[in-house]
């Protein structure tokens, strides 16, 4: 049986709380610069800084604020 990542050039898996609740096999623009993950931040989420080796990046979207990539 062929690997899933081998067999398609985009895996996009979506996790809430380490939990898998989408899985996409195309591209997603939010990734165009090479990022590997995303993290996104959401309005009702409060942060001071990005984790280790993150940075912030605005890209506002119904209640998002932007990611950490």
């Amino acid at each position: 049986m062929q690997n899933i990542v081998d067999k398609y050039p985009y895996v996009n898996v979506e996790m809430i709380g380490g939990n898998i609740i989408e899985v996409h096999l195309r591209g997603n623009p939010d990734f165009d610069d090479g990022a590997i993950e995303i993290i996104p931040v959401w309005r009702n989420e409060k942060f001071s800084s990005p984790p280790e080796g993150f940075e912030f990046v605005p890209a506002p979207d119904f209640d998002r604020l932007g990611f950490f990539k």
